[in-house]
């Protein structure tokens, strides 16, 4: 912005050095006049009498110097205006049209109260009045154009630059401080998103412990048994917050995805074929145009229920009878461009959903990805989570979402996407089904399970114990290395990811190196970055069910 305004001002400098060697020349041909009408005619034509006068002399060079000022006036990238001691713009330049959004004679006769939206008479009067005295401004100025679009200009403005006319240059600064507040707001949901995901983590630990003795209970305890009715409360109480916490987990980018290819126009076509049922009989869901063969890579499933999300809340926003426009168009980041602090450079697809609804105030529309913030009223309609899920699916999917919305309005949300050039499967990815095997239990297999939360290892042992394996225990990596050390034969890991001093990942390298046979399941109470290390290890997610831990260890140890 420093070397910005120092450019600016560089040129406003050299604009005053013409206009002063205007006004000397001018001077110059005044005393040549002044000769001139003093009868001194025969000292303004040369000896021969047939030259040029003095007087055609300077007229000619004031005209070449005024064509030279006029090129740089109409060539400047800023916007340059002159005023009158009124305030009543007299010329404009191109680049002040731009600005503006309107042509040159839109602008001439009228002030910049005709143009700033937070501007009154009186206002603009006081402080005109002390440009003129103090002779030099500069600040902020917000042009609202003809189809409502506010840009934001910083200028520098110089009084009296020849009698009755005031200088003025603007550059448009509305790029750039969208480029900076998008980078300030991703920033501050960057820290949210780890704070979150940090607590989900703890958080999944304590769960992982009730569901595992909630559920050695539920088997232990009769049938008919009236504490079976308490037991599954408790294991449903801790499936909501599990689900929750999996929210949680999404708006920090922990959550475990499975991406691939997807065509644009299917994925927003399929969206709007579920919600079609879901909204109500006034509101329409409109399926606006698509690109034909652009694709994405994103896991599909998660991407149509943020997609499927906000048109339901699109629905929400319309009090009485609207519709919901769904499409897509391309767009291709470029350095300068405002989504270069949130994107990475080069081709994206955008996914738009729009409403006529109510739209939101600037507040809330700043805080609308918070978790735990909502615009909905009590009575359980919303727990504030949704649009914080969204941004972080689509942010670890490697896009970016943003709303852009005004009271009486509506709401457009915009979702970017890199686009991929990685071939489109229309086939079922052969690991996101899963045959379910009849016999779960232990072969004879050695499983060496790593975990520093006593409260998760004791019960995941126990579990694993009952299914027939042999288990060893390890509080920490390094004495789960001191473990393989003295054992001939382990068929699996079962390790945590995050653990003090040494990752999970880390540790699996190390056993790898002199075990390249065993078997590999991470556990972990959200998706670490360590793990896009090791892709192809297994992955279950904190809390898990035995069943759930059981039906795992067979599909991977019988692979």
């Amino acid at each position: 912005m420093e070397d910005e305004l120092k450019r600016t001002h560089a040129e406003l400098e050299r604009t005053r050095a013409e206009l002063r060697r205007a006004r000397s020349e001018l001077a110059t041909t005044k005393e040549t006049l002044r000769a001139l009408i003093a009868g001194e005619i025969d000292a303004a034509i040369d000896d021969s009498g047939t030259g040029p006068t003095l007087l055609q002399t300077a007229q000619e060079e004031l005209r070449s110097r005024e064509g030279q000022l006029r090129a740089v006036f109409e060539g400047a990238l800023e916007a340059m205006l002159i005023a009158d001691d009124q305030g009543y713009y007299l010329e404009a330049n191109p680049a002040a049209e731009e600005l503006f959004g309107v042509p040159r004679e839109e602008i001439l006769g009228k002030r910049p109260t005709d143009f700033g939206p937070d501007m009154d008479d009186d206002a603009f009067e006081r402080s005109w009045r002390a440009f003129l005295e103090e002779g030099r401004t500069e600040g902020t100025f917000t042009v609202r154009r003809p189809n409502g679009e506010l840009r934001t200009a910083e200028f520098r403005a110089k009084a009296h630059i020849s009698p009755g006319r005031n200088l003025s240059v603007l550059r448009d600064r509305t790029d750039a401080l969208s480029m900076e507040h998008r980078l300030v707001e991703s920033n501050r949901l960057e820290s949210l998103g780890r704070l979150a995901g940090g607590v989900a983590h703890d958080f999944n630990n304590m769960l992982s412990v009730i569901v595992s003795f909630g559920t050695f209970l539920q088997e232990e305890i009769p049938k008919d048994d009236e504490k079976q009715e308490f037991v599954k409360e408790i294991l449903d109480g801790a499936q909501r917050a599990s689900y929750l916490v999996q929210q949680l987990l999404a708006f920090g980018r922990r959550q475990l995805l499975s991406p691939r290819p997807v065509l644009v126009r299917t994925l927003l076509r399929d969206v709007v074929r579920m919600t079609a049922s879901l909204t109500r009989e006034d509101v329409s869901v409109v399926l606006g145009p698509r690109p034909e063969s652009a694709a994405v890579e994103v896991d599909a499933t998660q991407m149509e229920q943020v997609l499927v999300n906000l048109v339901l809340n699109a629905r929400d926003a319309i009090s009485e009878g609207g519709a919901v426009t769904v499409d897509a168009e391309l767009l291709t980041v470029t350095e300068g461009s405002p989504l270069a602090a949130v994107l990475a450079l080069g081709p994206h697809a955008v996914l738009r959903i729009a409403d006529d609804g109510d739209g939101m105030d600037e507040v809330t529309a700043s805080r609308i990805f918070e978790p735990f913030f909502s615009t909905k009223e009590g009575g359980g309609k919303g727990t504030g989570l949704g649009l914080a899920t969204a941004y972080g699916i689509v942010k670890q999917s490697g896009g970016h979402i943003d709303v852009e919305s005004a009271p009486g309005h509506g709401s457009t949300f915009r979702i970017y996407l890199p686009l991929t050039e990685k071939p489109v499967s229309q086939s079922l990815d052969a690991q996101s089904v899963r045959m379910v095997r009849p016999e779960t239990r232990a072969q004879g297999e050695v499983v060496l399970l790593v975990e520093d939360e006593d409260a998760v290892r004791r019960p995941t042992a126990h579990t694993l114990r009952q299914l027939g394996y042999e288990v060893l225990e390890a509080a920490t990596p390094g004495e789960a290395l001191l473990i393989a050390e003295q054992v001939d034969t382990i068929h699996l890991l079962l390790s945590d990811m995050v653990m003090p001093r040494m990752s999970g990942a880390r540790l699996a390298e190390r056993l790898l190196e002199g075990r390249p046979e065993l078997k590999v399941l991470f556990i972990s109470g959200y998706a670490s970055d360590d793990l896009d290390e090791l892709p192809e290890h297994a992955f279950l997610a904190k809390p898990f069910k035995p069943k759930v831990l059981a039906q795992t260890l067979r599909d991977l140890l019988d692979d």
